[in-house]
């Protein structure tokens, strides 16, 4: 028997990570459908990588985008 479940979950480190509990069982096998929320450009995440990274810490613009992806993310609910 199968069952569907919505879950959310966050992409690090080449894995994703659910945001919730999620009731199934070691070594269970899932199906998995991403949609992507993030709306930030590849090269708007380097930056900001970059900048958390400690790479441009003398330039306050990419610290203030820094701070609204993390403000913008942590509404979404993602860590």
């Amino acid at each position: 028997m199968s069952k569907k479940i919505n879950v959310r979950a966050v992409y690090r480190d080449g894995s994703l990570t659910p945001l919730n509990y999620v009731d199934i069982e070691e070594g269970d096998v899932v199906s998995l459908t991403i949609e992507v929320e993030s709306k930030l450009s590849k090269e708007e995440r380097r930056k900001i990588s970059m900048s958390a990274t400690g790479a441009w810490a003398d330039d306050s613009e990419y610290w203030e985008d820094f701070k609204k992806y993390i403000y913008e993310a942590r509404s979404r609910g993602i860590d």
